[in-house]
């Protein structure tokens, strides 16, 4: 069973994007490629901006802060004996709950700024967070939901949100890059 979750987990991704390689296009630039040192120069030269280094401190150490919880899988397995499948089916779940958080930002929080984003993110993670507690002390078992599909939920939520909070990292980092320093 757990073979059958890592080919769905690896043929999503190759069957959605196998059939547009075809129509991959190399963009012909006017830009010339600047040497290592010039480019390294002119990422240090932009680095040092004010506008620049205080967003990517405050970006590193939230990163930084944000501690996984190595112990919950293990609690997943050995407290509530999740089966591999069980896990599996949770992760694709998460991934593809992931990839409407990214439209959502797309569609809904582009225009935002990013420090709101990172807000309300936060938010919601912690408030999603605290569905753990309720996992571990069974409350759940008290109204009907089972283990699994309120992990599941707690977990797609927070894969959700992480995506919707990675999203103004990367347009951040992206107009950092000097002309000339892409690629």
């Amino acid at each position: 069973p757990i073979n059958v979750v890592f080919a769905i987990n690896g043929a999503f991704p190759l069957f959605v994007l196998l059939p547009f390689v075809p129509y991959l296009l190399e963009l012909e630039t006017n830009c010339v490629p600047k040497n290592f040192y010039k480019q390294c120069g002119d990422l240090f030269e932009t680095a040092q901006l004010r506008a620049v280094w205080q967003p990517m401190t405050f970006v590193y150490v939230y990163n930084a802060l944000q501690l996984t919880n190595a112990a919950w899988m293990n609690f997943l397995v050995e407290g509530l004996e999740f089966s591999a499948w069980q896990i599996g089916i949770v992760s694709v779940a998460g991934s593809i709950m992931a990839w409407f958080g990214i439209m959502t930002y797309k569609k809904f929080f582009f225009a935002s700024n990013w420090r709101v984003v990172y807000f309300w993110c936060t938010t919601l993670a912690a408030v999603i967070a605290l569905g753990q507690i309720i996992l571990v002390f069974g409350w759940n078992k008290r109204i009907g939901i089972a283990d699994i599909w309120f992990s599941m939920g707690d977990d797609v939520l927070v894969e959700f949100v992480i995506a919707v909070q990675f999203l103004p990292m990367c347009i951040m980092y992206l107009g950092l890059c000097p002309k000339g320093s892409e690629g």
